[in-house]
Order: structure tokens, then sequence, then C-alpha cells
């Protein structure tokens, strides 16, 4: 174990606050799942392999029955590996359920069964809730059962507590065909003991059809008050009356449980429950088709906002949302999901779809690699490249091939090529006669079928539904731009009738002022004259009165704007000058500080100096005592070289015997 290597690795990013635009309180939540790249690849090939009828279908408008059949078939296909890649490949289905890494495969190899795993394990293992009827729909076949049967195996705190309504127990069909051994554990579960999860044993997980056809114990399914119901593919119906009956029996009407869909993101699943509401449409089918054959690059690709809770296996809807839900004081109202909503499905047009068919999507995975998990620079095995003779084997190149040769030779009559005399009759005439016909009426077939194709009938069927989509929208433009020009035209007719209006009334005032001043010329009575020459002096200062106490508004409009303006001037000078006596503050702080660092770096620097000085005494100290060390050792050389002479080497004795 390389513990460097360990704790050196990348750290595991925070959960953050998601930002969901509307949470959803229905009760009805939707569970994002990913796609595993093999169940991508396979979904690659299973459009390829419908290719031809959906390019029919989208781009002629193709409706025979044996086309919407097979477009049918390819959603069924797309729904079996959504779930799990094994319900498509038949080979791959495993042989023994209870094998003890089976339930690590089955997660691997598919998104949605590693999330039911992680999301079992929350609820027998989360937070303050315990004794849960957990109920999963599913498609009522056989190889679903069976795996997920298989996959709860190596959940934690299961203990025999599965329930399957149709269908037997893998555990109780493996124990069966082991010769009767009952001497081996009879849990269900990879779980831990019951002195540890003794709490845990009293919630039980019911697998149920979607239909509700059981094979076995129909009056205990009935008998069941469900906490919560896991809807695990595409093909339940959750408006059904028997799914109704799930959510109500023994709750009553009004306090249904809690919906939780495991749904791969813009998948088939995703699509279809998008378009839920539009199944009576005429383009239901189209949309579906589209969207699959367009989305195929974005499958089960998920928000890299909610990687981390993913990667801590749901534990964060643990405190975040199921304590609120099953701890609830009014069983009516649902909390709301902490988790962002499913993808919205745009709307696709056939030359999307035809530009989407000719996209290659390439992915290189597949479940039983002998090292999958292996690193980019791990070395590989060299590939194996054809030999010689089986390249040219396939193209039938080979030397030995008559075919090859030329026509001189297969005729055995004539080897010379310079011969020219048509007059004689050989093979290689013949041979040559024999081709010339095949290529005429290989072309004869050509422009007849040409010629069928040009036909008036079938260039017109041929339209499709590209002419139809572009007629739709030029018919539509066409209404657009008639009703702008009804409405322009209306307009024009109002503005010349309210113009003439204007001058009428323009003609009529003036006719009224004129009759009015020669009204009173024709007044001879002094008292009337004057009685109506005060009363145009009042109609004229009536009207300036107006003109007056309109300008006066105005001028009041200014008053108060310019008032509000000079307030806001006012406060910002406060605040202005506020910030100036905080920034002359944070300056003296400053200034402060500063001429304390110098003094402590005097300080500091006078302190250094003392214990330079210090030391440099130190060392004349020691190199007057090295010195005198060395005058000392070269006197006692010089005696010893002076004294040499004066030592004599003494001889060696004979050994005693």
């Amino acid at each position: 174990m390389n513990l460097l290597k360990i704790l050196d690795t990348t750290p595991e990013p925070p959960i953050i606050d998601l930002d969901i635009e509307e949470i959803n309180y229905s009760g009805d939540y939707q569970l994002a799942t990913p796609m595993y790249d093999f169940q991508k690849e396979l979904i690659d090939q299973i459009i390829s392999l419908h290719y031809p009828d959906i390019l029919k279908y989208c781009e002629l408008n193709d409706n025979r029955e044996i086309i919407v059949k097979s477009l049918n078939i390819c959603i069924e296909n797309c729904l079996l590996v959504c779930t799990h890649p094994y319900l498509l490949i038949d080979h791959y289905m495993p042989k023994n359920f209870t094998f003890k890494e089976l339930p690590g495969k089955l997660s691997e190899t598919s998104g949605k069964f590693n999330v039911l795993k992680d999301l079992i394990n929350v609820l027998l293992n989360g937070g303050n809730y315990h004794s849960l009827n957990i109920g999963i729909v599913m498609n009522n076949m056989k190889n679903v059962f069976d795996l997920v049967d298989a996959l709860l195996l190596g959940c934690q705190g299961i203990n025999k507590n599965v329930r399957r309504y149709v269908g037997n127990n893998v555990l109780r069909e493996s124990k069966k065909n082991s010769n009767g051994n009952n001497s081996s554990g009879t849990g269900s579960g990879g779980g831990s003991g019951n002195g540890k999860l003794k709490h845990r044993d009293l919630s039980v997980v019911h697998l149920i059809p979607h239909d509700g056809m059981t094979s076995k114990d129909k009056p205990g399914l009935d008998l069941v008050k469900f906490d919560i119901l896991i809807v695990l593919d595409g093909n339940v119906d959750t408006n059904s009356e028997f799914f109704k009956k799930l959510r109500v029996q023994h709750r009553g009407r009004n306090s249904p449980c809690a919906i939780i869909r495991l749904v791969p993101t813009k998948t088939i699943e995703n699509i279809k429950l998008y378009y839920e509401d539009k199944k009576e449409d005429q383009d239901y089918l189209y949309n579906l088709i589209s969207s699959i054959v367009c989305l195929r690059d974005f499958i089960g690709q998920l928000s890299p906002d909610v990687f981390p809770i993913y990667n801590q296996k749901l534990t964060y809807l643990s405190s975040k949302f199921f304590d609120k839900l099953f701890n609830r004081e009014d069983s009516s109202e649902f909390p709301g999901w902490p988790l962002p909503p499913l993808a919205k499905i745009p709307q696709f047009t056939p030359y999307d779809v035809e530009r989407s068919l000719l996209t290659e999507v390439h992915f290189h995975y597949t479940p039983y690699d002998p090292n999958p998990n292996s690193s980019p620079g791990a070395s590989e095995p060299p590939e194996e490249t054809p030999t010689y003779y089986e390249t040219r084997r396939l193209n039938l190149e080979y030397i030995t091939n008559p075919l090859k040769n030329s026509y001189n030779i297969l005729s055995g009559i004539r080897n010379d090529d310079n011969y020219n005399d048509s007059s004689i009759l050989t093979h290689k005439l013949l041979l040559q006669l024999n081709e010339s016909f095949l290529k005429h009426d290989q072309l004869d077939s050509e422009i007849k079928s040409f010629n069928k194709f040009n036909e008036p009938e079938i260039q017109e069927d041929k339209i499709g539904r590209r002419e139809k989509t572009m007629r739709t929208s030029v018919s539509k433009i066409m209404e657009d731009v008639d009703h702008a020009e009804l409405r322009i035209s209306s307009s024009a007719r109002m503005a010349i009738k309210k113009s003439e209006q204007l001058e009428s009334v323009k003609v009529e005032v003036s006719e009224k002022q004129t009759k009015l001043n020669e009204f009173q010329g024709t007044v001879e009575d002094e008292a009337k004259k004057e009685f109506i020459s005060k009363q145009m002096e009042i109609w004229k200062l009536k009207d300036q009165i107006k003109e007056l106490i309109n300008r006066t508004k105005s001028k009041n409009d200014e008053k108060n704007f310019m008032v509000q303006e000079h307030t806001n001037c006012v406060k910002s000078i406060e605040d202005s000058e506020k910030e100036i006596e905080e920034l002359k503050a944070k300056i003296d702080e400053n200034k402060r500080k500063f001429s304390s660092i110098l003094e402590e770096e005097e300080s500091k620097n006078s302190e250094f100096a003392n214990k330079k000085q210090k030391i440099i005494s130190e060392i004349k100290q020691e190199e007057t005592i090295n010195e005198s060390l060395k005058f000392k050792l070269n006197n006692a050389f010089k005696f010893l070289k002076e004294t040499s002479h004066l030592k004599k080497r003494k001889g060696r004795g004979l050994t005693p015997k």
C-alpha cells in the first residue's frame, strides 16, 4: 500500500448550496442518475441499427406500420439499457445471482443501479427514521426483479427483509439448488449482524410489478402501508389505478406517500417524462425519436454542482430531506426536494436529426475489459496486424488466383496482345462481348431507376416533413405580414380621420370667434357692451390662470426634484466626510504602526550590532589563542627534530625457548 500516493490525492470537493429556481413540494420527486460509457455505447449502437427507419420517419414522414414498429422497438431497447445493459444483452446475464461480487458488478455497469444501491443504504442506515416500508415499482420482467434482488444483497442492513411479489427470492432459489445445505446464513443482504442493526430489522423493501400482476402474496401487498415508493424505470405509469392505490392504501386520500423517480438525465426516460402530457399529440413519436437521436451525446451527464453529493453516496439526502419527510407533523404537506430538477428537452427539427445521425460518437469502454480502471499511461498489448497473405486473400489478390490474369491467359487461345483480327471469334471476344452486355444492362437499369425516381408523383411524396415545416413557417409569416398591413392601413385611416376632425374643429372655433366679435359690435346698449367685454376678459383671465397653474405645477415638480437632489448631495457629503474621517484614522494608525516598526527595527539593529561586535571580539581572542598554540606546536616539532639523533633503536633479542 502506497500511503504517500493515497495521502497526496485530490481532496473531495465540498457540497455547495444549490441554486434551485423552483423547489418541488409536490411529493413526486425526480432523482437524476448518470449513465456509464457502456450504456452510452449500447444506445448509440441501437440508434445506428435503426438509422434508415429514423431517417425515413423524420425526413420523409413515412408513417407505415413497419417503420413505426421499428421505432417502438428502438424505444423499448433504449429503456432496457437505461435500466441495466444486461437486460438487452442476454449473454451478460449472470448465471448465479448470489455471487459475492455481483452487486458491485451490477452497480459498476449501470448508473441507475449504483444510485439505487446508495439510496437504499441511506434509507436503511440513515438518520432519525426506522421501520420503513420501501416499495420499488419496476417493469414486470423476471430478469429485472432478479437483478434488483441481487443488487440488494450488497446493501447494508437488508438482513433478509426483501419481499418479492413476482418470482422467487434469488437467495432462496440458490439454497434450493445447493442440496438442502441449511447450515449457511439465511440473510438476504450483505449487512452487519443483528446486534448492531436491531433498530433497522423492521424496515422492509418490497419489489412490486408496475401493472399489479403479482404471482404471489397479493393479500400481503394490500396490507402494507408504504412510507416511500421508488419508481425504477420509465415503464411505470404513476397515473394508473394500481399505483394510486399503492400511494394511499392505509394512509388516506389526503396523505399519499412520496415518490422518487430514478431518471437518467436526457435519456428516453427523461424525454418520456417531459412529454408525458402530450401523448395524444400527432408528433409525440417524432418528439421522442428526434430527442433520442440528438441528445445521445449528452445522456447521463450530471451537473458539476451535484458531483460531491453522488460521490458521498447520497448521504446528503438523509439530513436534508428524509429526516423532514418521515418526521413531519402534517402528512399532507411534503418537504422541498433539495436537488435541481431534470433538464428540459428542446424541440428538434429534421435538419437536427440528420446532422446528428451524420455525427459519429465514440466510446471505448466495455464492462469486461481486462483492466478497465488502468491508468491512461499504462502499457497496452500491441494490436495484432494481419499477415500479408490474409490482407491479399480478403481482396482476392494472391498470385494463384486465375481471375486476376488477363483475357489472353484465360482464353487459352491467343497470347499475342497485338493481334487484332476481329474476324476470328475467340474466348477473349466472347468475354468482352459478355462484359459489354452486362455494362449495357447495368446502365439501362440505372436509367430506368433514375426515371422512376424522378417521376412527379414520387417527388411530391418525397417532399415530406421538411416541405411541410417550411410551408407552415411561410404561411405563418404571411399571416403576420397581412395582419401588420391591416393594422397599418387602419391606423393610417384613423390618423386621416382625426386630422380632418381637427381641421373642422379649428374652422368651427374661428367661426365662433368671428361671430362673437361681430356680436359685440352689434350691441348698442353700453351696459350690455361693458358686460360682454368683461365676460370676454374673464374668459381670457381663466385661460391665463390655467396656464399659470400648469407652470406652477411644473415649477413645483422641479423644486421637489432639486430638494431631493440637494438632500442626496448632503447625505453624500456626510458619507464622504465619514469616510474621510475613517481614512484619517486609518492613516494615523498606520503611521503609529510604522513608527513602532521603525523603533523596533532600530532596537533590533543596535542589538544585532552589539552581538556582532561581541562575536568579532571573541573571534579575535580565539585567533590569538590559535596563534599561541601554533607557536608552541612549532617549537615542539623543532625540538623533536633536533633531538632525533640522540635516540637509538634497540635490537630485538632472541626469542626464549
